[in-house]
């Protein structure tokens, strides 16, 4: 017997168009509709506590959980392309709060804050949703495709970053001698490079040989990354680069008010769009 109250179960606020299209998710991770959209439905309440807790939010389980609970069409959050998780935030916001969210945009040159809103819908339909050609021919005539990396490896990176921040603040804070802090810092900076060299191997998907050879072994990628030249290591950075701009949105224009331009303010100020979990779902 059904539930006599599932009618009145939340109901899909939104539709949406991943800037992806759907390519980079594992099989039977996505599911779309027909017209190649997917259902955002508005945020539980025992969503709204789970987007406050603070361990689950830098893992980004957090984010997992409460994207896997409003939109169901996606099977596997972790598996998500980098690319789609600014349009994915911004629909499940506009679904549970509405489209507009008050902003406050500090201006440095008078030391005040402009109290604004930011349209959300005007944003998704802002999204860069152009995915440029992800094969690039190096000189050696090696062809390589590259992909986003997928919502897990960006969450491992971030707690990789905060754990090195963290190491930083506390050798500043110590009494150890300055060769000692230099050292440490040293090693802080040499794990930091590393991490973008993984970022690297994550973010090629398949390689073609000149003689016809196809590697898509885990193994054999991190070897060749770790054996390029810098040349070579530059070409593909600026590959991963260019695909990481889809699903970008623009900086936002505002006029600032007349007394602030007369305190020292610019006439205008251009905010960028970019995401905090915690304090986007409020």
């Amino acid at each position: 017997m059904s539930n006599p109250l599932e009618t009145y179960f939340r109901q899909p606020a939104i539709y949406i168009t991943l800037p992806s299209k759907g390519e980079y998710y594992p099989p039977d991770t996505l599911t779309f509709n027909e017209n190649k959209e997917i259902a955002v439905y508005p945020m539980t309440a025992k969503d709204e506590i789970v987007m406050k807790t603070p361990d689950a939010l830098l893992t980004g389980q957090s984010t997992v959980d409460v994207i896997q609970s409003c939109i169901p069409a996606i099977k596997d959050a972790w598996k998500i392309p980098s690319i789609d998780i600014d349009t994915i935030l911004i629909a499940i916001r506009i679904a549970t709060y509405g489209e507009e969210m008050p902003v406050s945009i500090p201006i440095t040159e008078i030391k005040e804050s402009l109290s604004a809103s930011v349209n959300l819908t005007n944003a998704l339909e802002r999204v860069n949703s152009h995915l440029p050609d992800t094969e690039l021919i190096l000189p050696s005539g090696i062809k390589v495709k590259i992909k986003p990396i997928d919502y897990a490896m960006m969450s491992r990176q971030a707690m990789r970053v905060y754990d090195e921040q963290r190491m930083v603040r506390t050798v500043q804070d110590s009494e150890l001698d300055d060769e000692t802090k230099t050292k440490k810092y040293m090693e802080v900076f040499t794990k930091v490079a590393m991490y973008s060299v993984d970022e690297m191997i994550s973010s090629i998907d398949t390689i073609h040989t000149p003689d016809g050879k196809q590697v898509t072994e885990q193994g054999y990628i991190t070897e060749f990354v770790q054996n390029m030249d810098v040349s070579t290591s530059k070409l593909i950075k600026q590959k991963i680069d260019e695909i990481r701009k889809t699903g970008a949105i623009p900086p936002m224009e505002y006029d600032v008010p007349e007394d602030m331009v007369e305190k020292g303010a610019p006439k205008t100020i251009s905010v960028p769009m970019t995401f905090d979990t915690s304090v986007f779902f409020g």
